[in-house]
């Protein structure tokens, strides 16, 4: 049951996402996630994206995260509330669902028959995200290492109730 809702969820998403980037929007400035950002700014960051492309390319991580990985709704909901309480250290906004996508792929990690695949992907994910202007790096590995964390923390409780 809470895998269909996962994937409602995930494709409601995406639409939304898609719909708001074809959609003209306020100044990034004004809804990306930066030193001095609102509640409003911050909640909403993860569903605005620069271009079209921008926010295709995010959806199609989201989608491959959640449909492939079969991810429960508690971990996509974890990823956002990660990614919406990330650290703005710049002035520079940011905006696009990655921080979620990147705090998924984190909390699904012990889930995977590979970790070590998806760590040393991230690692050169961010390599090539740190030749490209305007990727906000910081934020990527911020997100994902606190969704390993979350992971860690709740893997054991996890166990043990699958024991039962």
């Amino acid at each position: 049951m809470e895998t269909k809702q996962a994937l409602n969820t995930a494709l409601a998403v995406a639409l939304v996402v898609l719909v708001i980037a074809l959609l003209p929007h306020p100044d990034p400035g004004v809804i990306g996630l930066r030193k001095g950002a609102g509640i409003v700014a911050r909640l909403c960051y993860p569903f605005f994206h620069v271009s079209l492309l921008h926010a295709a390319v995010n959806v199609w991580c989201l989608l491959q995260v959640v449909f492939c990985w079969r991810t429960p709704l508690r971990h996509i909901v974890t990823a956002y509330v990660i990614a919406v309480l990330a650290p703005a250290l710049t002035t520079t906004p940011t905006l696009g669902l990655s921080g979620v996508c990147f705090a998924l792929i984190g909390r699904s990690l012990f889930r995977l028959n590979s970790p070590w695949v998806i760590v040393a992907w991230v690692a050169g994910l961010s390599i090539v995200q740190a030749l490209l202007p305007g990727s906000n790096v910081v934020l990527h590995l911020y997100c994902f290492v606190a969704g390993v964390a979350v992971a860690a923390l709740t893997a054991p409780l996890i166990n043990v109730n699958r024991n039962r």
